[in-house]
């Protein structure tokens, strides 16, 4: 499991309560006027694939938005 994962799952798993939203930032465009906006706060920023991986995992659900951000629910 890599670095990212595993620091994704440990935001999730701390910060998130079961059918809990988040945001997280997927890209250093994430913030662009063009994106969310100047002043848009995330909740979390990581990586692509650690999304996906805990998508596919169970643990989280969602994958809404675009190639910059994921908005994600925790599952379990």
């Amino acid at each position: 499991m890599s670095s990212n994962v595993k620091q994704l799952r440990w935001f999730v798993e701390n910060h998130m309560e079961i059918g809990g939203t988040a945001e997280i930032a997927t890209s250093q465009y994430a913030n662009s006027p063009n994106a969310a906006g100047p002043h848009y706060h995330f909740d979390e920023h990581s990586t692509a694939p650690a999304v996906r991986s805990l998508i596919k995992s169970g643990l989280i659900g969602g994958g809404k938005g675009g190639w910059r951000y994921y908005k994600i629910t925790r599952l379990k």
